[in-house]
């Protein structure tokens, strides 16, 4: 139950809240980036924005102590 003596703000149309998820995949050695096309196309009417954006670097957090690096 959320703490009713904090005051805090009430909107009519709240802010977005957003959650991210990833999950990280052996790469795969023969997809390149016409694959990518082949599959935009499909979903192209869809989602007709496309951007290429920079690779996130993976964040992996682990309970055990151990620390491992993935690049």
């Amino acid at each position: 139950m959320a703490d009713r003596s904090i005051n805090y703000p009430d909107f009519d149309a709240p802010p977005v809240i957003e959650v991210v998820c990833g999950i990280y995949f052996k790469s795969i050695s023969n997809l390149l980036a016409p694959h990518f096309g082949l599959l935009w196309e499909k979903y192209r009417d869809e989602y007709p924005i496309c951007q290429k954006v920079a690779p996130l670097a993976p964040a992996i957090e682990r309970f055990d102590g151990e620390k491992k690096h993935w690049f």
